[in-house]
């Protein structure tokens, strides 16, 4: 399953879907963190094909910092969902049994 996600990663990224391949990319380190070795190159290819060489054609900095914004917010909002659930999870306290004897 796990590999299964890295490659419909990949096949979202060479249709030219950059924001979803990178959703399921930071999807896939949540759930097996194995997968970290690929994220350099995750990154590198995302910075050069989609924030500073776009494919709509738009240049200048302002463009390239809008772009690494529609990038990365739904990539870092993954990673708060996942902290937030586990820190949610982990700090809540569960209910103990008690037995009181007379």
């Amino acid at each position: 399953m796990m590999v299964g996600l890295l490659l419909l990663s990949v096949a979202e990224l060479r249709a030219g879907r950059a924001v979803r391949g990178g959703v399921l990319f930071a999807v896939l380190l949540q759930l097996k963190h194995l997968f970290l070795f690929a994220a350099p190159l995750y990154f590198v290819f995302l910075l050069r094909s989609h924030v500073l060489a776009p494919p709509d054609g738009a240049r200048g900095a302002g463009a390239a910092l809008a772009r690494l914004a529609a990038l990365g917010a739904p990539v870092a909002a993954v990673f708060a969902l996942s902290l937030t659930l586990t820190l949610t999870l982990t700090l809540t306290p569960t209910p103990t049994l008690t037995l009181t004897l007379p």
